[in-house]
């Protein structure tokens, strides 16, 4: 009987940390663009499905026969495992989704920072083709040393 108790313990914990999890990630959602919500909503609508699936088995389990427990312990790690590998999937599929964005603010910020000495060089030609010819003159030298 304490063999059950304690399964059932760690069971409402990882439940209560996937729900917690999915209310993040619900919430996170809202702060994507529309057209990338629609991916997300179908992602985490599926979590929500093997959520559901998760609780009923806990809820079944909780009111479980010692005859019966043995069968539903069995299909509870079978709901777990496939709840668990629905939060991987997503959390990669997130984390690639934020390496993107990531990439797309230092593209923005280089091409920035491009158009910036673009437009000095167009303001001081002359200084900057004798920065250019002195950076060169050093480098040459540097490499020329070694």
């Amino acid at each position: 009987m304490e063999d059950k108790e304690k399964f059932m313990s760690s069971l409402e914990n990882k439940l209560s940390s996937y729900e917690r999890k999915l209310s993040k990630a619900s919430k996170a959602m809202q702060n994507y663009p529309e057209s990338e919500r629609e991916n997300y909503n179908s992602e985490i609508q599926n979590i929500k499905d093997k959520y559901k699936d998760a609780q009923k088995v806990f809820q079944d389990m909780k009111y479980a026969t010692e005859d019966n427990w043995n069968t539903l312990k069995d299909s509870s790690s079978e709901v777990l495992n496939s709840l668990k590998e629905a939060f991987t999937e997503f959390s990669g599929y997130i984390s690639l989704d934020q390496v993107n964005q990531v990439k797309d603010d230092v593209m923005d910020y280089g091409h920035e920072k491009l158009d910036d000495l673009s437009n000095c060089i167009k303001k001081k030609p002359i200084s900057a083709a004798l920065w250019a010819m002195g950076i060169g003159f050093v480098l040459g030298k540097i490499l020329r040393s070694k």
